[in-house]
């Protein structure tokens, strides 16, 4: 059977969204997704996970529910043109902000290092390492800038851009959902 449509309930404007301030925003984690794996012209390769987030209405009821979309760079190898190797403590240090933002479970290792003793948190590898459970509804507090560039044609563009990763202190992790309902889909038969 046919899906009937009418043309002409269907505006062909464009739908355009003001960037958000440059502030600090009290938010949720509502959804994850795997991005691509890059390599940059630094000569590193990187995943980039994708981290949609939800502005807490109640801190910020002007901002109810707007997003937030941020791109966070998982560094797997540097000098990749030489043979790649393991990445440095720097080239992640805003992964793992955003890992300990929201308390993502990490172990603890000790190792011997410039004589001594000192111990590491293991991190996830790449996308595919992420525990999205771990992430999603999870509270979290950014810091975010305006981020102005020019799109592949020629347009002038701009965008809101997480700067900075902090744990909210006293935020309490929130249940997925889709439009206000659970989202919960445990009991689906496929």
């Amino acid at each position: 059977m046919a899906i009937q449509y009418n043309p002409n309930k269907v505006s062909e404007k464009k739908t355009e969204f003001e960037p958000i301030p440059d502030n600090t925003y009290c938010a949720h984690v509502f959804e994850v997704q795997e991005g691509r794996e890059v390599q940059t012209k630094t000569d590193k390769l990187c995943d980039i996970y994708k981290v949609t987030l939800k502005i807490d209405g109640d801190k910020h009821p002007e901002y109810n529910d707007r997003r937030i979309w941020a791109d966070v760079w998982i560094t797997k190898k540097i000098k990749i043109s030489q043979g790649g190797s393991t990445p440095l403590e720097s080239d992640n240090a805003s992964f793992v902000n955003f890992l300990k933002s929201i308390d993502y479970p990490t172990d603890k290792v000790i190792v011997e290092e410039d004589g001594g003793q000192i111990e590491k948190i293991l991190i996830p590898e790449s996308n595919e390492e992420m525990d999205d459970d771990s992430v999603v509804g999870k509270p979290v507090v950014v810091k975010t800038k305006t981020n102005h560039w020019t799109s592949n044609n020629g347009e002038p563009m701009v965008s809101t851009k997480v700067a900075e990763w902090h744990p909210w202190i006293d935020g309490v992790v929130v249940a997925p959902t889709v439009n206000g309902v659970d989202n919960d889909d445990d009991d689906l038969p496929f």
